[in-house]
């Protein structure tokens, strides 16, 4: 009894020497050559508590890991998470999952880069969700639009489509190929997580349609599908000497542009816009390709920015 006593007494005392040791090296220690006596006295409190301070910490830990629980951000009035951007709207939605999903039992989601949640489910269901309601409101049939989506997505794993095959049917179809664990939270689940990416896309559709952007002044020239492929090289319509204009590439803008790409229909036109010269001048400007259909902007690709 006493030996264990003994021996986890002198484990906690040299952790905390060697860490002071360390400390003292970078000159933020406590012994100082000006003040011995008081930097022994300091020592001596320091290693004498120090295995009381290490177990009040291990039980502050443990009892945060035991009684933490992931908060459904749901919970609240629709307000008050409806209205932000669809990054922020996939991290609620895999905080959700993290509620019921054992693989994410003691995930420290907080410490996740956005890119992680592109490449999540709940990116995909939204994605689908959004995609599906763009094309169906457009006029398109379910069976091109399933057609498409599974073009777009074939890189992900392509199989057989369910027949009859609708939004739910479909997402469960997907999910199959891409996460089949997804499936097995439930289809209330499910179901519930469809629900909610439909109403998020809903309430931002009817925003980006009562504010069309980019407005119609800022368009350039109208440009043809291979036009688009360099992803915004020669695109930059704004005028020499604008400051600090940054060129987006790499693969967000492949991939806003291969959605793009998935929206087009008979009719539609493509155009380079770039705002106002004073925008640019004043470090606010944008610039980049629209798809316009009847006069108005369905989507866009922000190539350039300052």
């Amino acid at each position: 009894m006493w030996w264990w006593i003994i021996s986890g007494w002198l484990a906690s005392a040299s952790m905390v020497v060697v860490v002071e040791r360390k400390r003292a090296r970078s000159g933020d220690g406590l012994w100082s050559e000006d003040d011995r006596a008081i930097s022994v006295i300091a020592y001596g409190i320091v290693i004498l508590l120090a295995p009381v301070a290490i177990l009040i910490i291990s039980g502050m830990t443990v009892w945060d890991f035991l009684t933490t629980k992931p908060v459904d951000p749901f919970t609240g009035p629709e307000e008050e998470w409806i209205d932000q951007e669809p990054d922020s709207f996939v991290v609620d939605l895999v905080r959700l999952r993290q509620t019921c999903d054992p693989r994410l039992k003691g995930e420290n989601i907080g410490s996740w880069i956005m890119r992680e949640f592109w490449y999540t489910p709940e990116a995909m269901i939204l994605d689908v969700v959004t995609k599906y309601a763009a094309l169906h409101a457009a006029g398109l049939a379910d069976t091109l639009i399933w057609e498409r989506l599974e073009a777009h997505r074939r890189e992900k794993g392509e199989g057989v489509l369910p027949s009859p095959c609708d939004l739910d049917s479909y997402v469960d179809y997907r999910l199959g190929l891409e996460d089949a664990g997804y499936l097995d939270l439930g289809k209330d689940f499910v179901r519930g997580q469809i629900a909610l990416c439909e109403r998020f896309n809903l309430h931002r559709s009817q925003k980006q349609k009562d504010a069309a952007w980019p407005p119609l002044e800022w368009l350039g020239r109208q440009l043809s599908l291979t036009e688009i492929e360099p992803l915004g090289e020669g695109l930059d319509a704004n005028a020499a000497g604008s400051p600090a204009v940054l060129s987006r590439g790499g693969g967000r803008v492949r991939s806003d542009i291969k959605d793009l790409k998935l929206l087009i229909l008979p009719g539609d036109e493509l155009w380079t816009f770039s705002s106002p010269q004073e925008h640019w001048t004043n470090l606010v400007g944008r610039g980049g390709i629209v798809l316009m259909r009847q006069d108005r902007p369905v989507a866009h690709v922000v190539t350039q920015m300052n």
